[in-house]
């Protein structure tokens, strides 16, 4: 295991116990603490003979000011690069993230907003081009991207359909369903506006620009530049002339193309849970740029083949348990289990 990523640890365990356990054992932990004094927070390691950390950020999603945007959850991303034998390899900078949304069932909206923060942030570091000619696709931009954490929300949820289908109709849906956690539908609907402009974070999920900030990073005379808008656009179509976004109304989408290592089948015969309450856990990963690669298929004629090949596969996961399982042992926690959630690990393979 070369990165592990815990949710509700709190500041004094980690500090006096967790972070030195683990140091001895080559590992380097990063921590954030949630907001408002409260004790507990996200915490990151990793291998470091494995990995330099380039950036750490702290994603705080408490906006002052804005509320709906009231609560003390947080996230955290670790930039690594690889190394080995001490030294720097060819291999992409990985890009990991680690949260905790907020718990309240009923309050999907809340935890969407929260993604949508986290993702801008994600998006802004992981983006290999600030701008390019016309229009670009997600495969074009970003270094590989592995999200963790605890979601609050089920895989059968709005929640989860944003994710990993990158997209979300969010206008007219029922605040209380969003995260899959609830049945009963609440009074509130979303509208078309839902998302705050005091967030800075348009509907594609990525940080809103001033004009002065858009001069600087798009040169005026590339197809992403538009002086009519504050955005400096990253994925666009020419029409008459002009550079603009794709969005729509009601819409939030992200870039970034997430998987989910889990499958989280609900057809399956023996349906797999991460806690107690069923499946709230998850790990995403996105798999980078696309690389065209020669391949040999022949030595003897020396025949090649050009063989197109992502930065980031995944290779197996640990099997979880099911809900049947849990109630065998008394759920968790229990005197072996002593979390009442349960570990997700997955294997991954990173390429040049």
């Amino acid at each position: 295991m070369q990165i592990i990523c815990l949710q509700e640890v709190q500041k004094d365990h980690f500090d006096n116990w967790l972070s030195p356990e683990l140091h001895r054992k080559g590992y380097l932990g990063l921590y954030k603490q949630r907001t408002g004094g409260k004790s507990d927070g996200c915490a990151t390691f990793f291998r470091e003979e494995r990995f330099n950390c380039r950036e750490k950020r702290d994603v705080e999603y408490r906006i002052e000011g804005i509320e709906i945007m009231n609560r003390d959850n947080i996230g955290l991303i670790v930039a690594l690069e690889p190394k080995q034998y001490g030294k720097k390899t060819n291999k992409p900078t990985i890009f990991v993230a680690n949260t905790h949304l907020l718990f309240n069932k009923k309050r999907g909206d809340i935890k969407l907003l929260q993604l949508a923060k986290l993702i801008s942030e994600i998006d802004e570091m992981a983006k290999i081009h600030t701008y390019l000619p016309q229009k670009a696709t997600n495969e074009d931009m970003y270094s590989p991207v592995i999200l963790c954490g605890d979601f609050n929300s089920t895989p059968s949820s709005h929640l989860y359909e944003f994710l990993t289908k990158s997209r979300l109709k969010y206008e007219g849906l029922n605040q209380a369903q969003i995260s899959g956690q609830v049945s009963r539908p609440g009074q509130k609907v979303l509208n078309g506006d839902f998302i705050p402009k005091e967030m800075k974070v348009s509907s594609l999920s990525q940080k809103v620009m001033s004009n002065d900030d858009q001069a600087m990073t798009c040169p005026p005379d590339s197809a992403t530049y538009d002086a009519d808008n504050g955005d400096c656009i990253v994925v666009g179509e020419k029409i008459d002339g002009k550079t603009v976004v794709v969005e729509e109304r009601g819409v939030l989408k992200h870039l970034l193309r997430l998987q989910s290592a889990y499958k989280h089948d609900p057809q399956q015969h023996r349906k797999e849970v991460t806690s107690s309450q069923g499946t709230v856990d998850y790990i995403l990963f996105s798999q980078g740029m696309e690389k065209i690669v020669e391949e040999r298929m022949c030595s003897e004629d020396d025949i090649y083949v050009s063989v197109p090949r992502k930065q980031l596969y995944l290779t197996g996961v640990l099997g979880l348990l099911s809900r049947r399982d849990l109630v065998a042992m008394c759920n968790i926690p229990n005197p072996i289990l002593s979390s009442d959630h349960l570990a997700l690990l997955a294997n991954f393979r990173l390429l040049e």
